[in-house]
């Protein structure tokens, strides 16, 4: 049976991508939600970000994601986030992103997956 540190490592060798598919895996019945598109866009912002230079590719990924973003928001909350400047808007997708981990992490929990 592998050690605990042993599994870590190789969960942190993981590129994002392949942790967003675990993610997915740890959480059945959940694989359909509307944030999962939003998770994914911030990806390719990130990605982008990571590894492009040309700006109107980023500002391109992050129109992306506003679209996104806005499907998983009531009428108001979505003409918000259209007034919101890219690195705002960014930074609260990843914001709610995160919280949408954290209830599938909690959910997990309840479930005994640790």
């Amino acid at each position: 049976m592998p050690r605990l540190d042993e599994l870590l490592s190789a969960v942190a060798n993981l590129t994002f991508a392949r942790k967003g598919d675990l993610a997915i895996a740890l959480a059945p019945g959940e694989e359909n939600d509307r944030w999962w598109q939003v998770f994914w866009a911030v990806n390719q912002v990130r990605n982008t970000i990571a590894h492009k230079i040309d700006s109107n590719e980023i500002s391109d990924k992050i129109k992306f994601l506003r679209d996104e973003f806005v499907k998983v928001l009531n009428e108001e909350q979505a003409k918000y986030v259209e007034t919101l400047s890219e690195e705002t808007l960014v930074d609260i997708a990843c914001q709610n992103c995160a919280g949408f981990l954290g209830m599938l992490e909690e959910d997990a929990k309840a479930r005994g997956i640790s």
